[in-house]
């Protein structure tokens, strides 16, 4: 990609602050978002409309990007290139593209959905932020917190979608109504809706936890079978920012984890389960703390949850 020039590289540190502490700070990256162009991926001729993302669970996004470079790598991975090679791209100020995702019925705005500062906004953060009557200040500035109605409950972080590497990516479909985001799980409650009945023992060690390390391509190739029991698994732990699919340094294909360093007490009933998911062949669970090690498996490994193509 090209040298970023000083604002663009100021509003990503802005995400990346964002995605590692949520509250003000996602709040400090909307408000800078609303103030600049960023890009959007056009749909081919005679579509009208800009693409969208869908998760497994249904859920549409409205993917952005605050540089063309990032627009270029996403539309490599997504398939989004033109016959010709090119990348096709239109410009619309970044509360247009709020707008756009409000009418549109779509759940989230995503942020650089390939870079390591990808930031999901729900739409309830944004929502308001698009009606013209509460947009205004007296000095014509635009104000985030006086546009957001008290009552909003802001989340206490916020889980970037992972940036998705050579991978297993989210499907590419025409503007549609998505279905509602599940509730989100207590996480100390132990209850999960996936279909698979009690946890099992965490004592039983079913699944194998290793510490972070390098992930390379997953050899072979996972079915949609496995990755549809994993999702189904991991949609019941919202500590798990992000998972893949990779292979270890001794040959062995492993499902990497990102998940949130204050909540681990699930971490080997996690691996337990996606050890039953994977039944019967052993699926060890890597825990990716290293930042290095995060990045190799961004780029080479296969990232599927909580985005990816079907």
């Amino acid at each position: 990609m090209e040298p970023l020039d000083r604002p663009t590289a100021a509003l990503h540190r802005l995400l990346a602050d964002a995605v590692a502490h949520g509250g003000q700070a996602t709040l400090d990256a909307l408000a800078a978002l609303t103030y600049r162009d960023v890009h959007v991926a056009p749909w081919p001729a005679g579509i009208p409309g800009y693409r969208t993302l869908v998760n497994s669970q249904g859920t549409a996004a409205l993917p952005i990007f605050t540089e063309l470079g990032q627009l270029a790598e996403a539309a490599g991975r997504f398939g989004w290139l033109a016959p010709d090679g090119s990348v096709p791209s239109a410009e619309l100020n970044g509360l247009e593209a709020l707008r756009y995702a409000k009418e549109s019925g779509l759940s989230f705005v995503v942020v650089d959905i390939t870079s390591e500062h990808s930031l999901e906004l729900p739409h309830h953060l944004f929502d308001d932020l698009v009606d013209p009557s509460l947009r205004k200040e007296p000095s014509g500035l635009f104000n985030l917190q006086a546009s957001r109605p008290s009552s909003m409950a802001l989340p206490s972080r916020t889980t970037s979608a992972p940036s998705a590497g050579a991978s297993r990516l989210p499907r590419s479909t025409p503007p549609a109504a998505p279905t509602p985001l599940s509730s989100l799980i207590d996480g100390a409650s132990g209850i999960h809706d996936d279909g698979l009945g009690e946890a099992p023992p965490a004592e039983g060690n079913l699944g194998e936890c290793l510490p972070s390390t390098a992930l390379n391509p997953p050899t072979p190739a996972p079915s949609d079978a496995l990755l549809d029991a994993l999702e189904a698994t991991l949609r019941g732990y919202p500590e798990v920012e992000w998972a893949c699919l990779g292979t270890m340094g001794d040959g062995r294909r492993a499902l990497g984890l990102r998940v949130e360093a204050r909540i681990r007490q699930r971490v080997q009933e996690i691996a337990n389960r996606a050890g039953l998911a994977a039944s019967p062949d052993a699926l060890p669970v890597v825990l990716l703390d290293d930042p290095g090690h995060m990045r190799r498996a961004r780029q080479d490994a296969l990232v599927f949850f909580p985005w990816r193509r079907k």
